[in-house]
């Protein structure tokens, strides 16, 4: 009959400690910020086949996560790259990347980068984060 009381505690407090976990994990505020609109800069405004797209960003984070990151050249169509792994440094930061480059096919026309960002904050909430640059050209 002891044992039997002293089970029932522990499984209430075992139960208490859960809904507060899975509570604390549904209203965790986003890790991640980015400072204005304007946190994703390109270098130029046009561009030819084959240039570097060197883009800046700035942001503020607040613990060491890894992110998904996509990117792409959209215009009515999308240029999309490979998906990639960013661990990038916390607290406030401008980062300067010049991995991309415009691909041969691209018709001339007006395009935006658009970078879409996905990081897994605990087992039950996931952050997603989409920048777009000011509108630019690619030229032939």
């Amino acid at each position: 009959m002891k044992y039997l009381k002293h089970l029932s505690i522990f499984t209430f407090l075992l139960f208490i400690f859960f809904f507060w976990l899975i509570t604390y994990w549904s209203f965790q505020p986003n890790i991640i910020s980015f400072e204005n609109p304007d946190s994703l800069q390109i270098d130029k405004q046009e561009y030819r086949p084959w240039d570097r797209i060197i883009y800046t960003m700035t942001y503020c984070k607040k613990y060491r996560l890894v992110w998904l990151v996509d990117r792409s050249l959209v215009d009515w169509y999308r240029i999309t790259y490979n998906q990639i792994t960013s661990d990038l440094p916390e607290w406030c930061h401008t980062v300067k990347s010049a991995d991309l480059v415009v691909p041969s096919f691209a018709s001339a026309s007006t395009y935006y980068l658009d970078i879409s960002a996905e990081y897994k904050l605990n087992p039950i909430k996931t952050q997603k984060v989409n920048l777009k640059t000011q509108p630019f050209k690619v030229i032939k």
